[in-house]
């Protein structure tokens, strides 16, 4: 957000600190997803801790208490959502979106890689319905689009797309530049729209609008953005800016 806030042009240092408290003290930061992941798993090891007091971590009790919670946080959250209660630092989206959390752990505690490409058929399948009979797609992003009417096939689609790009991974080989995008994944993401910006702005204010709408131009930022978010990778992989993704190198 400051990045963007400094291609616009803004001097005014009360401007950088008022966008920062509204965006990361008040919502989470721009990137809700995050946020809403961060509480998340606060909640659900919250919820692990408590089971294992109790000397419940697996088993029939385990899943089925386990799905009564996630599922009461998913309805809370919904309602919550829906009548546009001021929603702090995405505690709704995380209320919603902890079952996620709770399916990624039995698709690793149990084998159910024979499913992943069987599972991806089916969600295939339902895309083409939905779209073909102009169903309600449910979604999650920084808006809402789900009905607690919904919560199946919003989980069918999300859980069945998932193991759809599982199943897709694990058919691909080595390859270097996937890699690379994906160990840098969070970085290009999260500055790439602000990286744009900043070279926007300074090739309009250099070259002119006339020049920067051609097709050429186009090509040469592209060009540039990918060689910034290059650097602005191995700035954030040095051991000093790790911390910037989460990354901590704590020594015991």
């Amino acid at each position: 957000m400051w990045i963007s806030l400094l291609a616009k042009g803004c001097t005014i240092p009360l401007e950088y600190c008022k966008i920062g408290f509204k965006t990361f003290i008040v919502s989470g930061g721009p990137f809700w997803f995050l946020t809403a992941l961060f509480l998340a798993k606060i909640i659900f090891r919250i919820w692990l801790e408590l089971l294992s007091k109790l000397k419940i971590v697996s088993g029939r009790l385990y899943i089925i208490y386990t799905t009564i919670f996630c599922l009461v946080l998913y309805i809370i959250g919904c309602i919550c959502l829906k009548n546009n209660v001021f929603n702090v630092w995405r505690f709704e989206h995380a209320l919603v979106l902890t079952i996620f959390l709770f399916v990624g752990q039995l698709l690793k505690r149990y084998n159910f890689k024979k499913l992943y490409l069987h599972s991806g058929v089916v969600y295939v399948i339902s895309i083409f319905c939905f779209n073909i009979f102009g169903w309600k797609i449910p979604y999650v992003t920084a808006r809402f689009n789900i009905d607690i009417e919904h919560i199946i096939t919003f989980m069918i689609l999300a859980v069945f797309g998932t193991m759809l790009v599982l199943y897709i991974a694990k058919r691909i080989m080595a390859n270097m530049l996937i890699e690379y995008f994906g160990k840098n994944s969070l970085i290009v993401y999260t500055l790439h729209i602000s990286v744009m910006y900043l070279v926007l702005n300074v090739g309009i204010n250099v070259l002119g609008i006339a020049i920067v709408g051609s097709k050429y131009f186009a090509l040469l930022i592209l060009c540039l953005i990918i060689l910034l978010l290059k650097i602005l990778a191995w700035l954030f992989n040095l051991k000093y800016f790790s911390f910037l993704q989460g990354k901590f190198n704590l020594k015991k």
